[in-house]
């Protein structure tokens, strides 16, 4: 029987005396399959060959459908889970990052006049005030469950002890001394309780609006002190330039809470949010008939959920 002859190209070649039409076993990455004329071998799967009491087999090494660059069968596969794992802790970083952005540029921002306490007459007022433009945190807003902790309830007493103190001391003070907590959703800060929620409510009516409110448009300041929805309407209808509902003096605002934010810079639709986060409400947007000037329009509507509301073991809170 003649010997083995190989190839360079990883190849073993079994001599013409046996009957299989091919007969060859790979091992290297990038190399080409040849198929039998008989029939495909499937993967992994052994094959034998018998002739004159001579015994050949080979097995695939790779499972087709891999491509892979360093010659192992699983390289493939574990590049694009290495890849998949660092995108996901690419993802995570940035996340985490765009949570803790928000402190150093409240950490630029210096309360005016100094004060070394915080209430129900001075709170809102300083904080807002203090308030400045910036890129990433566009609004500074007291949601109704913490403008109740002031007006309501009376139970906002912190100290602050710095001698040059900023907005986030401000901020430091009310979350650890108060019921009120401090959440970042982009680009607005929230100043809450555990009666507020989070996530608005928008009824998207027409793609072409919204998209609309999204791009164009912008309100350079808002700046409301405990003020209602008659103060907030006519701003909204000027510079967002729609047919802001319900109108100014109409009974159906009776139910808004009264709004309290500073806010620089916001495009149209980040207007209508940050509405909506200030006087607990929802909002729809929908687009009117083609004879209608402003053809889009926003209603708004009180938001019926309730929160949990803060428990008093006891007072004044130690």
């Amino acid at each position: 029987m003649d010997s083995v002859k190989s190839r360079r190209d990883g190849l073993f070649i079994v001599p013409e005396r046996l009957n299989a039409p091919c007969f060859l076993f790979f091992s290297g990455a990038g190399q080409s399959v040849a198929t039998c004329q008989k029939r495909k071998p499937r993967a992994a799967e052994k094959q034998k060959a018998t002739e004159g009491g001579v015994s050949a087999s080979y097995k695939q090494a790779i499972p087709t459908g891999f491509e892979t660059r360093s010659g192992k069968g699983t390289c493939g596969l574990r590049q694009g889970i290495v890849r998949l794992l660092s995108m996901v802790l690419a993802l995570s970083y940035l996340a985490a990052s765009a949570q803790d952005s928000w402190q150093p540029a409240l950490q630029r921002m210096p309360l005016k006049p100094r004060i070394t306490r915080l209430d129900r007459t001075n709170c809102v007022a300083v904080m807002l005030n203090a308030f400045q433009p910036d890129p990433i945190v566009k609004a500074l807003i007291f949601m109704p469950g913490a403008t109740d902790e002031l007006y309501m309830f009376h139970r906002v007493n912190a100290v602050l002890t710095n001698n040059s103190s900023t907005l986030l001391d401000a901020v430091a003070a009310l979350t650890n001394q108060t019921f009120i907590h401090a959440a970042f959703r982009p680009p607005f800060l929230l100043l809450h309780t555990d009666e507020d929620s989070l996530e608005l409510l928008v009824s998207v009516e027409s793609q072409k609006a919204a998209a609309a409110l999204k791009k164009g448009g912008q309100v350079p300041r808002l700046l409301a002190d405990d003020r209602d929805w008659d103060f907030i309407q006519p701003i909204l209808r000027k510079t967002v330039r729609a047919d802001i509902q319900p109108w100014r003096y109409s009974t159906r605002s009776w139910h808004f809470y009264r709004h309290s934010l500073a806010a620089w810079n916001l495009t149209a639709w980040e207007a209508l949010e940050a509405a909506a986060f200030a006087g607990k409400t929802r909002f729809a947007v929908r687009r009117k008939g083609i004879f209608s000037f402003p053809r889009t329009e926003v209603v708004f509507e009180p938001d019926r959920r309730a929160g949990i509301a803060p428990k008093l073991e006891g007072f004044p809170r130690p």
